[in-house]
């Protein structure tokens, strides 16, 4: 199953823009140090939470393991 590439003319042709002609916008803010703190809390809140699911997980997985194959 081999995909063929688009065809840029062809995209041109129906109206898509190349990539020559693609906009780019970047818009600034002001970033405030209390943005990156609750930003960087919630990363951390989120990674303990899947690190805590992750060892649960395993430690059921081993015990089944112990209990099945022991």
């Amino acid at each position: 199953m081999n995909a063929a590439l688009p065809d840029p003319r062809r995209a041109a042709q129906h109206g898509a823009p190349t990539m020559a002609e693609a906009k780019q916008t970047i818009d600034f803010e002001e970033v405030r140090a209390k943005d990156i703190i609750a930003d960087r809390q919630t990363g951390w809140a989120q990674f303990t939470r899947a690190t805590s699911w992750a060892i649960g997980i395993i430690v059921v997985l081993l015990v089944l393991l112990k209990l099945f194959f022991g």
